[in-house]
């Protein structure tokens, strides 16, 4: 990752915090294993373990003026080494809702390792690793909600 900073004058955040947290990690793992509707089975390990791709991510920052075109690069310069399983680029997303400025500022990018093994690029300004990080508690309370209201909804013990 280093490298790909380097190569296209990005700054890497969050140097030592690349793994989710246990807690984090727990929670998500519980949200994937729910069933998705009422009376469907609990989903194995084997089903979510596709959907855990952010367990080990990095973070590269390029200034706003520069943003598209390094974020490309890197991109391409990840494409390289990494396969690309999934992109989501929430500035598109956002637009779609209606505003450059609604909800999550950024580029997020799943590639598998030689190894099988998945991670997350993460690909944002300045301005928004400052919005990230005003929504991040927001954003956890509401995926504890929605595990815990899953939960319920999907267990008949617990319907009238």
């Amino acid at each position: 990752m280093l490298e790909v900073r380097d190569r296209t004058g990005g700054m890497r955040m969050g140097e030592g915090k690349e793994t989710k947290s246990p807690e984090s990690y727990k929670r998500k793992l519980f949200e994937e294993l729910q069933p998705g509707r009422p009376g469907d089975p609990r989903k194995t390990i084997a089903q979510v373990a596709p959907e855990m791709n952010d367990s080990v991510r990095y973070t590269l920052v390029y200034e706003t003026k520069d943003y598209a075109t390094k974020a490309l690069i890197a991109m391409i310069e990840l494409e390289k080494r990494f396969e690309l399983v999934k992109l989501k680029n929430f500035w598109k997303r956002n637009m779609d809702a209606g505003g450059a400025t609604a909800g999550y500022p950024g580029i997020n990018v799943t590639y598998k390792g030689p190894d099988g093994v998945l991670f997350e690029v993460q690909f944002h300004t300045p301005e928004g690793v400052i919005a990230k990080s005003l929504e991040t508690p927001n954003y956890e309370s509401r995926r504890s909600n929605r595990a815990a209201q899953t939960v319920v909804e999907n267990d008949p013990s617990l319907t009238p």
